[in-house]
């Protein structure tokens, strides 16, 4: 047991030791800043302010029930954001996602 402790702390510190790399959020979770309106002007009081934000996916794979199938997904997302300051100091943020999603499934040519 003692063996496996020490090779397994081995390897914990070799992989601490390796460099890593720089990673980068996947086009698929779409990371970004939801809150980028609140932040695009300093809050004034008393002060409402509207923003639009759009995102569009898609993607397709081999289905997993028939692999002589490729499902596809398109979905756009429409994002309308209220801003309001009620001090200098204070943004509150009204957001809400619009999601429009379009699922298909379709055949492979025989050539593919």
């Amino acid at each position: 047991m003692v063996g496996k402790l020490a090779r397994l702390g081995g390897l914990v510190a070799l992989a601490a030791w390796l460099p890593a790399r720089p990673v980068s959020a996947c086009s698929v979770c779409g990371c970004g800043d939801p809150l980028v309106a609140a932040g695009d002007s300093s809050p004034k009081s008393g002060t409402f302010r509207f923003a639009f934000d759009y995102a569009y996916l898609s993607a397709s794979a081999e289905s997993d029930d028939n692999p002589a199938q490729t499902e596809s997904l398109v979905q756009m997302t429409f994002m309308p954001v209220v801003v309001f300051s009620p001090t200098n100091n204070l943004n509150l943020v009204l957001q809400v996602p619009l999601p429009v999603e379009e699922l298909d499934a379709l055949g492979r040519r025989p050539s593919e």
